[in-house]
């Protein structure tokens, strides 16, 4: 497991350096350099700076935890925004009374440094893909769940346990 998690944060890293422009255009209005033809060259560009390899961390230690079935510790990993909308005692019971499938593996397919603040994520579970995000607060990184985990809980801890066994998913 320490090893598919260090891959894929690896994997993450490289691909972010290599491969994935993740800085912003920079305004229409931004001055641009000279050519040589004396025309205006392309705008000059701002580089996210983002540290993703800790945020990825961030991450991978949240997956990790699910994976594990540690509800309680994954759900500490949340925003503050997520937390108010899903308690850790409704995560922990939904989860305990309708795990999803333990061991098995969260991979990583998309890694967007939005801002220096905010980075985007996929993610796949099975054929099941996600979204989150990973917000810097307070100079720390937190796991913010997609819109759909936070929705599953809305009804209360009854609803989303009867949901999961309709839809098959423990």
């Amino acid at each position: 497991m320490r090893w598919t998690a260090g891959a894929v944060l690896g994997a993450a890293v490289l691909v972010l350096a290599a491969g994935c422009d993740s800085t912003p255009e920079a305004p229409a209005d931004a001055t641009a350099g000279p050519t040589a033809a004396g025309q205006p060259g392309p705008p000059t560009r701002t580089p996210v700076n983002v540290n993703v390899a800790e945020a990825l961390a961030v991450s991978t230690k949240e997956f990790n935890l699910l994976t594990a079935g540690d509800w309680a510790g994954a759900w500490q990993l949340w925003t503050e925004s997520a937390k108010k909308q899903v308690t850790r005692a409704d995560f922990v019971a939904v989860n305990r009374a309708c795990p999803a499938a333990l061991r098995r593996a969260y991979k990583l397919q998309d890694v967007q440094p939005v801002n220096p603040q905010l980075i985007d994520l996929t993610y796949r579970r099975g054929d099941a893909v996600h979204h989150g995000a990973l917000r810097a607060v307070g100079g720390r990184w937190e796991f913010e769940p997609d819109a759909g985990t936070l929705v599953e809980y809305a009804n209360g801890v009854a609803a989303a346990i009867a949901q999961r066994k309709a839809e098959r998913q423990c």
